[in-house]
């Protein structure tokens, strides 16, 4: 096989071969940030995966990055999907109250459940760290997790405990979505 550099003098096959390396390590860094990126808009296997099992794996991941915390999950018993929004929201909002909880509450524990019961969705995300304090300050994951919430007509609420805080949401539960067909 020929290639352009076989056929040049050194040193110009040296730095020939130096930038395509250069450029290959930018294409792959760039493919990396870009599947992150993608992810970020739509979770990877939501919408294929049942939407405990994609929680599961959010909360699993969320526990092996802080390992000096215990992070529990209960996501049963869940429908397969809830349609698009529903799912989307339910996992947006376990990962903001989840990473909100991990990364300012400095807790030892946060339990993260998600259930249906009549209809509605309940999300909870409960730690036993230090608590809202008085002068809480929403942010914009919580702002973008309540307008979440409310556009589908569900509720949001900061609770304080004693200690730490619990995150609870309702939603109304959206319409199952039949195996085989994307959320």
């Amino acid at each position: 096989r020929l290639t352009i550099a076989a056929t040049l003098e050194e040193p110009a096959r040296a730095r020939l071969t130096q930038r395509t390396d250069d450029i290959a390590a930018i294409v792959k860094r760039v493919q990396t940030i870009n599947r992150a990126l993608l992810n970020r808009l739509r979770p990877a296997g939501l919408g294929q995966a049942p939407l405990g099992r994609c929680l599961e794996l959010l909360v699993r991941e969320g526990a092996r990055h802080h390992p000096e915390v215990r992070v529990e999950g209960r996501f049963a018993p869940l429908r397969q999907g809830y349609g698009d929004l529903v799912d989307l929201t339910v996992y947006r909002c376990v990962q903001e109250g989840l990473t909100n909880a991990l990364r300012h509450a400095g807790p030892g524990r946060v339990a993260v459940s998600v259930a249906e019961e009549d209809g509605t969705l309940h999300l909870s995300v409960e730690d036993d760290g230090r608590g809202l304090g008085e002068e809480r300050v929403e942010g914009r994951g919580l702002a973008g997790m309540r307008e979440r919430v409310e556009a589908l007509g569900g509720s949001l609420a900061l609770v304080p405990l004693r200690p730490g805080t619990a995150l609870r949401i309702t939603l109304p539960a959206g319409p199952e979505t039949p195996e085989g067909e994307p959320a």
